[in-house]
């Protein structure tokens, strides 16, 4: 007899994990809160222009996983090469940072290089936070011109509180010969496993998702919008899953949703999972969409802003992925902003946050203001887990708690790990295969 298993997440933890198990084996069902599926990789379309949380691009270091996520996409998927800046002091500075510095002043450029190189040579204890692990690496010029300032605005958090770990796999190291052929301006190139990077050609990132959604339904998965969880609890060995207007029973449950939810509405844990758990920090997202009255606004895709007087970090031209993102003769501007409660910025009004940002982008001579037709935005609760210096043993704490309970998680919010698509992905074929082989 097949085993009835409950997938808590339609995002794309949910979604994958559902498409990798074992339909002979188990009765799969998804229960989704939104309306629609796609979590973080939901996409929006105001009068004619669409954005999403964040600009999310298919890339991999992976190849394998690479070509699969392409599989899922078909024929609707195009190729990109990146062009993203960072806009330092009113200059356009090829992305990363380090990659161009001849496009600095010549004293920034000479202070980036000096302090690099003589970074190298002195003698230095290891780092033991991120702060730390900036200045140890990078110097003090690279790293108090351009990654203190926007790794702090976009943590929304002291560096030097942050943990080191998730650091050596999400910033790559540069070459030194890179950087000082980056101070003379001879070409070079960072991050060369996402320099070409691939994209939906219709229906923006939502794509992806959505062609797991189809192509699970036509698997027999069953999948329920709309259904918050309110409840779960355990009975003769099964769990009954409770939501807005009805029960469900399962035999085994998968955790994709974000973990701090969970455990709102599952009432076992100790205090001391309780108080590891309240100790995850998380930041939320304000994503501002600007329709423009303008057909070619910008040749790049996404800006980086360190400058603190601006509310954004980053600023992605969507037109830049595919002309459908926006009606003809326009731009789409996607400006993105973390917030968390207690900031100043969290509780600001839609209309005051679309005002700001476009004032800053206005100031820095990117729009014009009478150019705006619409504006919308859009707010996500979790968009990134923020790895303090405690981070580790507290993660460690409830994840051991939820190995003891046969409560498999996957995902981003659901794992607390700061994953991209593909790794998502990748972690959802193992816990499938994982749940495939005990059925």
């Amino acid at each position: 007899m097949k085993k009835a298993i409950g997938i808590l997440g339609g995002g794309l933890a949910g979604l994958s994990t559902a498409y990798f198990l074992d339909k002979s084996a188990y009765n799969v069902t998804i229960l989704e809160k939104e309306a629609k599926c796609g979590g973080l990789l939901r996409a929006f379309v105001h009068e004619g222009f669409h954005f999403e949380f964040g600009g999310h691009i298919l890339f991999s270091k992976d190849q394998e996983i690479l070509e699969f996520i392409l599989s899922m996409l078909g024929e609707n998927k195009i190729q990109r090469y990146r062009n993203n800046k960072i806009y330092f002091k009113g200059r356009y500075i090829k992305y990363p940072f380090e990659n161009e510095l001849s496009k600095l002043a010549l004293r920034d450029n000479l202070a980036c290089l000096f302090y690099y190189l003589a970074n190298k040579l002195k003698k230095k204890r290891l780092p033991k936070n991120f702060g730390e692990f900036l200045y140890y690496h990078f110097g003090k010029g690279i790293t108090e011109q351009y990654l203190w300032p926007y790794n702090e605005k976009i943590w929304n958090i002291n560096p030097a509180l942050m943990s080191l770990e998730w650091a050596k796999d999400r910033l790559p190291l540069p070459p030194t010969r890179d950087v000082i052929k980056s101070s003379l301006g001879i070409k070079s190139e960072g991050y060369k496993h996402q320099l070409y990077f691939y994209y939906p050609r219709a229906g923006g990132v939502q794509a992806l998702p959505d062609s797991f959604l189809a192509k699970n339904l036509e698997a027999g998965v069953k999948v329920i919008t709309n259904f918050a969880v309110t409840g779960i609890r355990r009975q003769d060995g099964r769990y009954l899953v409770s939501g807005p207007d009805r029960e469900l029973a399962f035999d085994q449950l998968v955790m994709a949703m974000p973990v701090h939810n969970f455990f709102k509405v599952w009432p076992e844990a100790p205090a001391a999972v309780m108080s590891a758990l309240n100790s995850l920090r998380y930041n939320s997202l304000a994503v501002v969409m600007l329709g423009i009255k303008r057909d070619q606004l910008t040749d790049k895709f996404a800006v980086y802003f360190p400058d603190k007087s601006l509310v954004f970090h980053r600023v992605c031209f969507n037109k830049f992925l595919s002309e459908s993102m926006c009606p003809p003769g326009t731009s789409v501007v996607q400006a993105e902003i973390t917030t968390n409660p207690g900031d100043g910025v969290h509780d600001l009004s839609d209309h005051d946050l679309i005002s700001q940002v476009t004032a800053g982008l206005a100031r820095e001579n990117i729009i014009k203001p009478e150019e705006v037709i619409t504006a919308k935005v859009e707010r996500t609760e979790y968009a990134y887990m923020v790895p303090q210096l405690d981070h580790e043993q507290n993660k460690k704490i409830v994840y051991d708690y939820f190995l003891s309970q046969n409560l498999p998680a996957v995902g981003r919010f659901a794992e607390f790990e700061y994953l991209n698509m593909d790794a998502v992905i990748t972690h959802a074929k193992k816990l499938a295969a994982t749940l495939n082989q005990a059925s």
